[in-house]
């Protein structure tokens, strides 16, 4: 059966020589990474999008002394290391920017969707991480239970959930399986929060999740 490793990184943590050696172990045919061509231009440029989530990642990048989006970087040298294939999955990122500018206008503009939030935010809240978590342990704890916290993103915000995650997992899927018709071996590097669900949108094959948290750890 055909092997399909997913490993689940952060893009704000220092993860880069860690994928890239990863990348070297698992030794795959073929790999995909969680980026598309514009994405890719970007952080070789080392430029930072001015969309509030790329502005927050850089903050928090920072402060593991790295930028967003270096565990990407490093799939892309493993992959080269090796001699993979290399394929960029993600959907265009201006697409995904104009879905989500669709999105902001639904979950903020409607005024019966508000009303729907503000009843819904203590149950929300109460439902989430409690305590002084670093980022290390939200990772641990997203990862005991992933699927607890998209169906609270999900509440929250369904529509944002819908163009961040669900779109997105489609399309990777989409052309992993592509990737797939071509070879026998393949790793795939995503984000820690979609892992769980491309392994299930892929679950026809053999699939092997490397987590976030075993990165962190090593």
């Amino acid at each position: 059966m055909k092997k399909v490793t997913i490993i689940g990184t952060g893009h704000v943590f220092r993860l880069r020589e860690k994928v890239r050696k990863l990348i070297e172990n698992v030794n795959p045919q073929a790999v995909c990474v969680e980026l598309d061509e514009g994405r890719y231009e970007v952080l070789l440029r080392g430029r930072t999008s001015l969309h509030p989530l790329a502005l927050l990642q850089a903050r928090l990048a920072h402060s593991y002394h790295t930028i967003p989006g270096n565990d990407m970087l490093g799939a892309v040298e493993g992959a080269r290391d090796i001699e993979a294939e290399l394929f960029f999955i993600d959907k265009d990122i201006e697409e995904t920017k104009r879905r989500l500018g669709e999105a902001f206008v639904l979950e903020f503009l409607n005024p019966l969707e508000i009303l729907r939030k503000i009843i819904l935010f203590p149950v929300i809240f109460l439902s989430g991480p409690r305590g002084n978590f670093t980022l290390e342990e939200v990772v641990r704890e997203f990862e005991r239970d992933p699927q607890k916290y998209r169906k609270l993103l999900g509440r929250a915000f369904p529509v944002f959930k819908r163009v961040l995650l669900d779109e997105r997992e489609e399309h990777m899927a989409k052309r992993i399986r592509e990737v797939l018709e071509r070879f026998d071996e393949v790793a795939v590097v995503t984000g820690a929060g979609h892992a769980a669900d491309l392994k299930k949108l892929l679950n026809d094959f053999n699939v092997e999740v490397f987590s976030l948290t075993k990165l962190l750890d090593e």
